[in-house]
């Protein structure tokens, strides 16, 4: 199974694409509560963690620290699991685009073991007060 996580600006969906089918379910952004409702969400699937053979992250433009929070999620879940991990920078493949690309991409066995955060504008940093 393959864990993708779409950024989106006002919420996250998560993506589970097992063999014959692709489960989503959007979840809030708030990045305090962001690592609980992945696990609650993958134990409401009856999926455990080491079932999964990769993750994916799916950029889209949203916040900065939206965007870093989800690939440091996605990275240390990687890392821990020993599994790859995968940066997407698309606004309009379907899900079943995603998991195709996805399953073709694990065989090639050259695969990153991190990834790096897909901005899509220019930081607007302010001096502190």
């Amino acid at each position: 199974m393959i864990l993708i996580f779409k950024v989106n600006r006002d919420n996250i969906d998560l993506k589970l694409v097992k063999p014959v089918k692709v489960i989503t379910k959007s979840v809030n952004i708030d990045k305090n509560i962001l690592l609980n409702s992945i696990v609650e969400w993958l134990r409401d699937e009856k999926v455990k963690l080491n079932q999964l053979q990769a993750l994916a992250v799916v950029y889209s433009p949203a916040s900065f620290s939206l965007l870093r929070s989800v690939t440091s999620i996605a990275n240390t879940l990687a890392w821990s699991l020993d599994i790859p991990v995968y940066k997407i920078k698309t606004l309009d493949a379907s899900d079943l685009e995603l998991a195709k690309a996805l399953k073709l991409k694990l065989k090639d066995k050259s695969t990153p073991s991190f990834i790096v955060p897909e901005y899509y504008k220019e930081p607007n940093i302010t001096k502190a007060k």
